[in-house]
């Protein structure tokens, strides 16, 4: 009986362990995004959205990495890429990045955006941004907005922008 039940623990932790292990591989594989401007055919051959049919258009990927400096501040580096899917989907192309203004609390900063415009072979041109196209709108003391809009944006076109949030350290005395 003793050895019975050595067993069927061994195989509850051998089961255990491959489980882990297992979706320890499945997350790191959902983990990888392709380079910064760099597509994958996938996203150039898209149409549709696989579970939405009406969509107008489709967020690849919206990823944010969040880390701190040496005074404190946390850092964010963001980036979206958006597959526009047919006319409606153009206003995709109008992008608003919020962020609180206030005593200098929240900057934007390192603002980068391109469009891929794909043509019928599947091959793509890559648009980059002016930074003349990038304001700031001051909403009120509090909040503002990052505002641009992508350049030659149509259906079948992918846009991609990428931009750091820097908030401050407010030391706190207890």
């Amino acid at each position: 009986m003793t050895s019975s039940k050595f067993t069927h623990m061994h195989f509850r932790f051998l089961f255990t362990a491959a489980f882990l292990l297992v979706a320890c591989l499945y997350t790191y594989a959902q983990s990888v995004l392709p380079e910064y401007g760099q597509l994958t055919k996938e996203e150039i051959e898209m149409k549709e959205c696989s579970f939405d049919r009406e969509a107008e258009a489709v967020i690849i990927f919206d990823d944010a990495e969040t880390d701190y400096d040496d005074d404190y501040r946390m850092i964010t580096k963001r980036r979206i890429r958006i597959k526009i899917l047919n006319e409606k989907g153009i206003a995709r192309a109008n992008v608003v990045i919020p962020f609180y203004s206030g005593d200098d609390f929240e900057t934007i900063r390192n603002v980068q955006a391109v469009t891929y415009a794909i043509d019928a072979s599947g091959s793509y041109k890559v648009i980059d941004l002016e930074r003349k196209s990038v304001y700031t709108e001051k909403r009120d003391k509090y909040y503002s907005f990052i505002k641009f809009a992508m350049p030659a944006v149509k259906a079948g076109c992918i846009i991609e922008y990428r931009y750091e949030s820097i908030i401050k350290y407010y030391r706190s005395y207890f």
